[in-house]
């Protein structure tokens, strides 16, 4: 009996130590996601058309101004 007295006075402790963890890991996988998110959607706006007219217009006018 003595044993359960002293997982149950253990268990407080434990479970908020628990939730400290788990907290902390989830916060890091959350960061991976909204970097790998961002990183996503910058690689789409790179390579769409609007910008990809604009790097051709610029090139345009850099051969056109050579000096």
């Amino acid at each position: 009996m003595m044993w359960l007295n002293s997982i149950i006075s253990a268990l407080p402790g434990a479970l908020i130590s628990g939730a400290v963890i788990s907290s902390i890991f989830n916060w890091q996988l959350n960061q991976r996601r909204l970097q790998l998110q961002t990183t996503f959607e910058l690689h789409r706006e790179w390579n769409g058309e609007s910008l990809r007219l604009s790097r051709n217009l610029g090139d345009k006018f850099l051969l056109d101004n050579v000096s």
